[in-house]
């Protein structure tokens, strides 16, 4: 098998302090051309509501304490890019603050993410701002993002730093006057040293208390990235889900 995968968690609200949980991933995975390896990571997270400012504040932590663990996209993605797994996370901290801006203003989002690697002393910084709202129906919404990779001499005390910008757009239209629990997308996502992308797709719910989910998207990438496509569903029923993807 290409990749397995159990998690352990546990959870407690807090009431006005907010809610924290702490949970515990095993994974066992085959990466393309690697040899079998398995891996822990362990992650806290905190979160509060402010009823009172529709403010919204998370706080998470992750401890990758193994080199060997990988998350499943990351094993995915080795079988289209040899290069997507160079460096394996050892630590991983992240800050959000969602702010509600009143009715029919939108919301506003900001982040800060920050992680290290285990086989070098590359650190990575990003930070984010993000806008979202709806229109008759229409939900849009609009990211910014920048990154920051240094890397530290320690012979020479020097540090090299690169960084990159990326700018994303997204637009869901429902076309419940065609198809009930149908919506057409748009995503766009351009960076500062990479390629641009485009895709459009079509997602819905379907049978009883919406129990099926399905997306379908197409897209397009410069700089080599070419056509892309994929089909998911996702089903949930009384006894268990059940989630497929090509």
């Amino acid at each position: 098998s290409v990749y397995q995968s159990f998690a352990f968690g546990l959870g407690k609200n807090l009431g006005e302090i907010g809610a924290i949980s702490t949970d515990v991933t095993q994974a066992s995975s085959d990466p393309n051309n690697l040899q079998h390896t398995t891996g822990q990571s362990w992650r806290i997270r905190y979160s509060k509501d402010f009823i009172g400012t529709g403010t919204n504040l998370s706080i998470a932590g992750y401890r990758y304490s193994t080199k060997g663990y990988y998350g499943m996209q990351e094993i995915l993605d080795s079988y289209g890019d040899e290069d997507a797994l160079t460096d394996r996370k050892r630590n991983r901290a992240e800050l959000t603050v969602s702010q509600s801006m009143g009715e029919g203003l939108g919301s506003l989002s900001i982040s800060a993410v920050k992680e290290n690697y285990w086989d070098n002393s590359t650190s990575t910084a990003s930070y984010s701002v993000g806008y979202n709202n709806s229109w008759h129906g229409i939900t849009y919404g609009l990211n910014y993002s920048y990154s920051k990779n240094s890397e530290s001499d320690n012979t020479y005390g020097s540090n090299d730093a690169e960084d990159e910008q990326t700018i994303a757009l997204n637009i869901s239209v429902p076309l419940s006057k065609f198809l009930s629990n149908t919506w057409a997308n748009y995503n766009m996502n351009t960076s500062k040293h990479g390629n641009t992308t485009h895709s459009v797709g079509i997602s819905g719910m379907a049978l009883e208390n919406n129990a099926l989910t399905w997306n379908m998207q197409e897209g397009y990438g410069t700089d080599n990235v070419g056509n892309t496509g994929s089909l998911n569903a996702d089903y949930r029923g009384t006894y268990g889900k059940i989630t497929g993807g090509y």
